[in-house]
């Protein structure tokens, strides 16, 4: 493994982004330009839960162990014919 440095992150030109930082409670904030938070699905399933089993420099993670863990947003998904990235880790 090669570590990066004097990379900084940037969120510039991202349309949502859900980095999973905030380790409690049941929302998680959208870092992206279009500020669709996302809500922790709780009844009737159970909800994904927090970790902080993360690798740096992340802090914190969700579990979604069981098939019914959820996250509602209301973003709108990706959807057209234009050009984009998606990433999902």
């Amino acid at each position: 493994m090669v570590a990066l440095s004097g990379a900084t992150p940037t969120t510039d030109g991202l349309v949502f982004h859900l980095p999973f930082e905030e380790g409690t409670g049941d929302t998680t904030a959208d870092l992206g330009s279009g500020g669709n938070d996302g809500t922790l699905q709780i009844a009737p399933v159970p909800m994904p839960t927090w970790s902080t089993d993360a690798p740096p420099p992340l802090t914190s993670s969700l579990l979604f162990t069981n098939s019914g863990d959820s996250l509602f947003t209301e973003f709108g998904g990706v959807a057209g014919t234009a050009p984009r990235s998606v990433a999902f880790w």
